[in-house]
């Protein structure tokens, strides 16, 4: 499967998504400044410290395994590929991911193990 080019993560808010939850409790008047909390997702997708960048996928050749058109890949540059985990590769000048074979594939060539994937659900 090719990926479209590759989109370092800088910073921890370059793409930081707030959340924002209601807690309704048993009041039918809601008091917002207290029933809202921030939920900052970029802490739960990117470790302090940690090199990642985000790709989007183009193709649907990996459909059997849930990784579909439009999917965004979040992958860390620092990880150790570890058989059978999903890698990005550079391959002809072009990035690719397909599933770590340490006979196969050279760490050299391995721009980051991925860590998460962010579906629409719409």
């Amino acid at each position: 499967m090719i990926l479209e080019t590759k989109t370092p993560i800088k910073t921890r808010f370059s793409y930081a998504s707030p959340l924002f939850i209601a807690e309704i409790g048993e009041s039918s008047d809601i008091d917002f400044n207290e029933s809202f909390k921030r939920f900052d997702i970029s802490r739960k997708i990117i470790p302090d410290g940690t090199d990642c960048f985000i790709s989007t996928v183009t193709d649907n050749s990996m459909l059997a395994d849930g990784i579909e058109v439009g999917d965004i890949l979040v992958f860390n540059e620092s990880a150790q590929a570890e058989n059978d985990e999903y890698i990005a590769l550079n391959f002809n000048k072009e990035l690719i991911i397909e599933k770590y074979e340490p006979c196969r594939h050279s760490e050299s060539d391995i721009a980051g193990v991925l860590c998460h994937v962010i579906k629409d659900l719409i």
